[in-house]
């Protein structure tokens, strides 16, 4: 697992598969204005971890060591998507 920040203290949603079929089949069913046609949007997450505590889990699960790499900073992370905008536009 890659990331950019801090893996210590910052928080990742994540959702499971089964929990988002579930949860979209649910709001196509019964969310408000969906069956009208209205549409939306709609956020849900199983939970929220750090980077560390996510990739332990995967460990347990899957029987596999996962590696974590920290990429750099989040400013650094702005700085990239900055140049890369000035350098191929907004589009790409």
């Amino acid at each position: 697992m890659r990331y950019w920040g801090d893996g210590k203290t910052s928080k990742w949603p994540w959702t499971t598969q089964d929990d988002a079929a579930e949860w979209t089949i649910d709001i196509m069913l019964h969310g408000d204005g969906v069956q009208e046609g209205k549409g939306g949007f709609f956020r849900f997450h199983s939970g929220v971890t750090t980077i560390e505590e996510l990739a332990a889990a995967r460990e347990e699960i899957f029987g596999t060591k996962v590696e974590i790499t920290r990429e750099r900073s989040l400013k650094d992370l702005e700085a990239e998507l900055a140049r890369l905008r000035k350098e191929k536009g907004r589009v790409n």
